[in-house]
């Protein structure tokens, strides 16, 4: 599991800004693999890829909606982790607005930093 703990007020601009884009996201990767076979490899790789990407969705609007206090903890599956920290990297946000830019490199560093430790990056969690 990959923890991150956020400010309410970081929770509300991952719901109210990043939210938008990983929806738009799913949408364009399900778009970009239409013209393959329903069966295809890469057209399965989509859906497997826009269900973790509805997981994570659904676990930070519940933590919005059933939290009340002033700090947050989210908890990632390995899977989820890795596809959010890849969506954190492809989000386009100008550095002008310094805080969304500084929530989404604070984020990512952080979720790099758990992954890089738990030793996904290398092998994959091992089963046993």
């Amino acid at each position: 599991m990959i923890s991150l703990k956020l400010y309410r007020s970081d929770l509300q601009l991952l719901q109210d800004f990043i939210l938008p884009f990983i929806k738009l996201a799913k949408t364009t990767r399900i778009k970009n693999v239409a013209h393959h076979s329903l069966q295809s490899r890469e057209h399965l790789t989509v859906l497997a890829v826009n269900c973790i990407t509805d997981e994570i969705i659904l676990h930070i609007n519940k933590k919005v909606i059933n939290t009340s206090g002033a700090k947050v903890k989210l908890k990632f599956t390995d899977a989820q982790a890795i596809i959010f920290m890849e969506l954190l990297n492809s989000f386009p946000v100008n550095k002008e607005n310094f805080y969304l830019f500084n929530l989404c490199s604070t984020l990512v560093t952080e979720l790099d930093k758990q992954i890089t430790a738990a030793k996904i990056y290398a092998m994959g969690k091992v089963m046993n």
